[in-house]
Protein backbone atom coordinates (compact mmCIF):
# COMPACT_ATOMS: atom_id res chain seq x y z
CA UNK A 1 0.00 0.00 0.00
CA UNK A 2 1.60 3.23 -1.04
CA UNK A 3 1.97 5.87 1.82
CA UNK A 4 3.05 9.08 0.47
CA UNK A 5 3.19 11.18 3.28
CA UNK A 6 5.35 9.08 5.55
CA UNK A 7 8.37 10.87 6.34
CA UNK A 8 6.24 14.38 7.11
CA UNK A 9 3.61 15.38 9.52
CA UNK A 10 0.73 13.01 9.35
CA UNK A 11 -2.49 14.79 8.03
CA UNK A 12 -5.62 15.16 10.44
CA UNK A 13 -7.89 12.99 8.17
CA UNK A 14 -9.10 9.35 8.69
CA UNK A 15 -7.94 7.97 4.89
CA UNK A 16 -8.27 4.74 6.24
CA UNK A 17 -9.86 4.06 9.12
CA UNK A 18 -13.56 3.29 9.49
CA UNK A 19 -14.46 2.45 12.68
CA UNK A 20 -11.45 0.39 12.66
CA UNK A 21 -10.83 -1.54 16.19
CA UNK A 22 -7.39 -1.77 17.18
CA UNK A 23 -7.62 -3.28 20.52
CA UNK A 24 -10.09 -6.48 20.06
CA UNK A 25 -8.13 -8.60 22.71
CA UNK A 26 -8.60 -6.21 25.78
CA UNK A 27 -11.11 -7.50 26.72
CA UNK A 28 -9.78 -11.01 26.79
CA UNK A 29 -6.79 -9.29 28.53
CA UNK A 30 -8.91 -8.31 31.31
CA UNK A 31 -10.45 -11.63 31.44
CA UNK A 32 -7.42 -13.39 32.33
CA UNK A 33 -4.83 -12.19 34.96
CA UNK A 34 -2.97 -15.42 36.24
CA UNK A 35 -1.09 -14.73 39.17
CA UNK A 36 -1.84 -11.29 39.12
CA UNK A 37 -4.51 -11.01 41.73
CA UNK A 38 -4.22 -7.11 42.27
CA UNK A 39 -4.60 -6.52 38.22
CA UNK A 40 -7.59 -4.91 38.78
CA UNK A 41 -5.21 -1.51 40.02
CA UNK A 42 -4.32 -1.37 36.34
CA UNK A 43 -7.52 -0.30 35.78
CA UNK A 44 -8.28 1.98 38.58
CA UNK A 45 -5.61 5.05 38.10
CA UNK A 46 -4.98 7.54 40.00
CA UNK A 47 -6.02 10.23 38.22
CA UNK A 48 -9.78 10.66 37.33
CA UNK A 49 -9.58 10.88 34.01
CA UNK A 50 -8.28 7.43 33.25
CA UNK A 51 -11.41 5.91 34.12
CA UNK A 52 -13.33 7.45 31.43
CA UNK A 53 -12.69 6.53 28.15
CA UNK A 54 -15.61 7.90 26.98
CA UNK A 55 -14.13 11.04 26.74
CA UNK A 56 -10.42 10.73 27.53
CA UNK A 57 -7.93 8.77 25.75
CA UNK A 58 -4.46 8.34 28.27
CA UNK A 59 -0.77 7.74 26.56
CA UNK A 60 2.34 7.62 28.39
CA UNK A 61 4.17 10.70 28.16
CA UNK A 62 7.77 12.31 29.17
CA UNK A 63 10.76 11.82 30.87
CA UNK A 64 9.82 9.94 34.22
CA UNK A 65 13.50 8.68 35.70
CA UNK A 66 12.66 8.04 38.68
CA UNK A 67 10.35 5.18 37.97
CA UNK A 68 13.66 3.66 36.50
CA UNK A 69 14.34 2.36 39.35
CA UNK A 70 12.02 -0.14 39.50
CA UNK A 71 13.25 -1.84 37.11
CA UNK A 72 15.80 -3.30 39.57
CA UNK A 73 13.56 -5.68 41.19
CA UNK A 74 12.41 -6.67 37.59
CA UNK A 75 15.84 -7.47 36.18
CA UNK A 76 16.42 -9.31 39.62
CA UNK A 77 13.55 -11.42 39.06
CA UNK A 78 14.98 -12.15 35.14
CA UNK A 79 18.30 -13.13 36.88
CA UNK A 80 16.74 -15.51 39.13
CA UNK A 81 14.82 -17.12 36.10
CA UNK A 82 17.96 -17.90 34.48
CA UNK A 83 19.67 -19.10 37.31
CA UNK A 84 16.69 -21.71 38.37
CA UNK A 85 17.07 -22.77 34.45
CA UNK A 86 21.06 -23.60 34.43
CA UNK A 87 19.93 -25.45 37.75
CA UNK A 88 17.25 -27.68 35.96
CA UNK A 89 19.51 -28.15 32.81
CA UNK A 90 22.44 -29.05 35.32
CA UNK A 91 20.57 -31.64 36.94
CA UNK A 92 22.26 -34.50 34.33
CA UNK A 93 25.34 -33.38 35.88
CA UNK A 94 24.59 -33.63 39.39
CA UNK A 95 26.13 -36.53 41.40
CA UNK A 96 23.90 -38.91 43.42
CA UNK A 97 24.36 -37.62 46.75
CA UNK A 98 24.24 -33.97 45.91
CA UNK A 99 21.50 -32.29 46.95
CA UNK A 100 19.22 -29.94 44.60
CA UNK A 101 18.68 -26.25 45.83
CA UNK A 102 14.85 -26.08 45.66
CA UNK A 103 15.30 -23.07 48.07
CA UNK A 104 16.34 -21.22 44.93
CA UNK A 105 13.35 -22.29 43.28
CA UNK A 106 10.98 -21.17 45.77
CA UNK A 107 13.07 -17.58 46.84
CA UNK A 108 12.92 -16.71 42.71
CA UNK A 109 9.11 -17.85 42.60
CA UNK A 110 7.94 -15.65 45.32
CA UNK A 111 9.99 -12.88 44.64
CA UNK A 112 8.79 -12.71 41.33
CA UNK A 113 5.23 -13.53 42.14
CA UNK A 114 5.59 -10.61 45.19
CA UNK A 115 6.77 -8.31 42.20
CA UNK A 116 4.11 -9.35 39.72
CA UNK A 117 1.42 -8.02 42.40
CA UNK A 118 3.21 -5.11 43.36
CA UNK A 119 3.61 -3.31 40.31
CA UNK A 120 -0.47 -3.03 39.65
CA UNK A 121 -0.26 -1.28 42.98
CA UNK A 122 2.52 0.82 41.90
CA UNK A 123 1.10 1.80 39.27
CA UNK A 124 -2.34 3.04 40.91
CA UNK A 125 -0.68 5.18 43.54
CA UNK A 126 2.77 6.30 41.06
CA UNK A 127 1.36 6.31 37.66
CA UNK A 128 3.86 7.27 34.63
CA UNK A 129 3.36 10.24 33.56
CA UNK A 130 0.31 10.46 31.04
CA UNK A 131 -0.68 12.77 28.19
CA UNK A 132 -5.01 12.56 27.98
CA UNK A 133 -6.83 13.42 25.16
CA UNK A 134 -10.27 15.14 25.83
CA UNK A 135 -12.48 14.68 23.40
CA UNK A 136 -15.03 17.07 25.01
CA UNK A 137 -12.86 19.81 25.30
CA UNK A 138 -10.55 18.97 22.27
CA UNK A 139 -7.77 20.05 24.58
CA UNK A 140 -4.59 18.10 25.77
CA UNK A 141 -3.68 17.56 29.13
CA UNK A 142 -0.29 16.38 30.65
CA UNK A 143 -0.09 14.98 34.74
CA UNK A 144 3.55 16.79 34.96
CA UNK A 145 4.34 20.25 34.38
CA UNK A 146 5.36 21.57 30.44
CA UNK A 147 7.79 24.45 31.11
CA UNK A 148 6.51 27.67 29.40
CA UNK A 149 2.67 25.95 29.44
CA UNK A 150 0.11 28.93 30.46
CA UNK A 151 -3.30 27.07 30.16
CA UNK A 152 -4.72 24.84 32.51
CA UNK A 153 -7.55 22.56 32.22
CA UNK A 154 -10.41 21.75 34.77
CA UNK A 155 -7.84 19.81 36.92
CA UNK A 156 -5.09 22.47 36.61
CA UNK A 157 -2.85 20.46 34.41
CA UNK A 158 -1.03 21.99 31.45
CA UNK A 159 -2.61 21.16 28.56
CA UNK A 160 -2.84 22.90 24.93
CA UNK A 161 -5.12 22.88 21.91
CA UNK A 162 -5.97 19.50 19.93
CA UNK A 163 -4.78 21.59 16.87
CA UNK A 164 -1.57 22.39 17.96
CA UNK A 165 -0.44 18.42 18.30
CA UNK A 166 1.08 16.47 15.29
CA UNK A 167 2.25 13.06 14.30
CA UNK A 168 4.99 11.91 12.85
CA UNK A 169 6.30 8.00 12.16
CA UNK A 170 9.68 7.39 12.86
CA UNK A 171 11.45 3.86 13.11
CA UNK A 172 12.70 3.34 16.20
CA UNK A 173 14.61 0.22 17.83
CA UNK A 174 12.35 -2.68 19.37
CA UNK A 175 13.42 -4.18 22.85
CA UNK A 176 12.44 -7.06 20.53
CA UNK A 177 16.47 -8.63 19.67
CA UNK A 178 16.80 -4.50 18.79
CA UNK A 179 14.60 -5.10 15.97
CA UNK A 180 13.82 -2.01 13.48
CA UNK A 181 9.46 -1.11 14.03
CA UNK A 182 7.68 1.89 12.76
CA UNK A 183 6.11 4.05 15.56
CA UNK A 184 3.85 7.47 15.91
CA UNK A 185 5.83 10.13 16.91
CA UNK A 186 3.24 13.08 18.92
CA UNK A 187 4.51 16.07 20.44
CA UNK A 188 3.46 19.80 20.18
CA UNK A 189 4.13 21.42 17.00
CA UNK A 190 7.15 23.29 18.89
CA UNK A 191 8.34 20.72 20.47
CA UNK A 192 11.95 20.84 18.92
CA UNK A 193 12.32 24.42 20.79
CA UNK A 194 9.92 25.07 22.96
CA UNK A 195 7.60 22.22 24.93
CA UNK A 196 10.11 19.13 24.53
CA UNK A 197 8.36 17.14 27.66
CA UNK A 198 4.91 17.16 25.26
CA UNK A 199 7.07 14.14 23.05
CA UNK A 200 5.90 10.97 23.11
CA UNK A 201 6.48 7.87 21.10
CA UNK A 202 3.63 5.22 20.98
CA UNK A 203 4.38 1.10 20.69
CA UNK A 204 1.42 0.07 18.36
CA UNK A 205 2.74 -3.57 17.66
CA UNK A 206 5.76 -5.29 19.11
CA UNK A 207 7.15 -5.67 15.57
CA UNK A 208 5.38 -2.76 13.50
CA UNK A 209 6.96 -3.54 10.43
CA UNK A 210 4.51 -1.97 8.08
CA UNK A 211 3.73 1.96 8.62
CA UNK A 212 0.15 1.02 8.58
CA UNK A 213 -0.66 0.63 12.12
CA UNK A 214 0.77 3.98 12.83
CA UNK A 215 -1.27 5.58 10.45
CA UNK A 216 -4.32 3.54 12.01
CA UNK A 217 -3.29 4.76 15.92
CA UNK A 218 -3.10 8.17 14.57
CA UNK A 219 -6.81 8.21 12.19
CA UNK A 220 -8.24 6.23 15.86
CA UNK A 221 -6.90 9.22 17.88
CA UNK A 222 -8.23 12.23 15.39
CA UNK A 223 -11.58 9.97 15.15
CA UNK A 224 -12.14 9.97 18.57
CA UNK A 225 -11.04 13.88 19.52
CA UNK A 226 -13.09 14.38 16.74
CA UNK A 227 -16.60 15.53 19.07
CA UNK A 228 -18.66 16.38 16.02
CA UNK A 229 -19.02 12.74 15.22
CA UNK A 230 -20.43 9.62 17.14
CA UNK A 231 -17.81 7.83 19.16
CA UNK A 232 -15.38 5.21 17.03
CA UNK A 233 -15.72 1.06 18.13
CA UNK A 234 -12.20 2.01 19.54
CA UNK A 235 -13.69 3.90 22.47
CA UNK A 236 -16.96 1.47 22.67
CA UNK A 237 -14.30 -1.32 22.96
CA UNK A 238 -12.49 0.50 25.87
CA UNK A 239 -15.56 0.75 27.12
CA UNK A 240 -16.27 -2.56 27.89
CA UNK A 241 -12.79 -3.29 28.84
CA UNK A 242 -12.84 -0.81 31.76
Amino acid sequence: MSLPYLGGKLPKKTKFNHFFDSKTDSILRGQFNGLCITYKYFKQGKHSFTGNPQRFECHSCGDDPWRILFLGPIILGWVGSLWVGICFLSLPFHEPDEVFPWWIIWTVLIWNVSILNLMPVIHRFAPANLAYFDRKTRKVGYTFDVPGCTERDEFGNCCFPWREIECNVAKITTSQHGAQAYAPFISHEHSFFQYKNTEMTIVVTENAQDPIYCLLFWEGLVRFMDNKKPQSARTNTNKKAS
